[in-house]
């Protein structure tokens, strides 16, 4: 899972997933889900919201980038940010 967060914001805080993998229900076509490399073709992430209370984990929804022809079941994950030590 990549972590979408403004450029600056890890040289500030620590992000720490629940899991650094999820499984995600994928749906489409049949012709096109047979050549589909995951691996390559699509991205997982979470938006870090400069709103987020620190030290509190917090159920995040799990976004994808991926074939406009694709459906992914909805998937959450639980992200803890805390402020790093000066």
């Amino acid at each position: 899972i990549q972590i979408l967060a403004p450029k600056d914001f890890t040289n500030r805080f620590a992000i720490v997933l629940s899991q650094p993998q999820v499984v995600l229900g994928l749906h489409g076509p049949a012709n096109l889900l047979n050549g589909f490399r995951p691996e390559t073709e699509l991205t997982a992430y979470v938006a870090i919201r400069p709103t987020i209370e620190l030290g509190v984990p917090v159920e995040v929804p799990i976004g994808v980038m991926g074939p406009t022809w694709a459906t992914y079941d909805p998937v959450t994950i639980r992200v803890t940010v805390t402020l790093l030590p000066p």
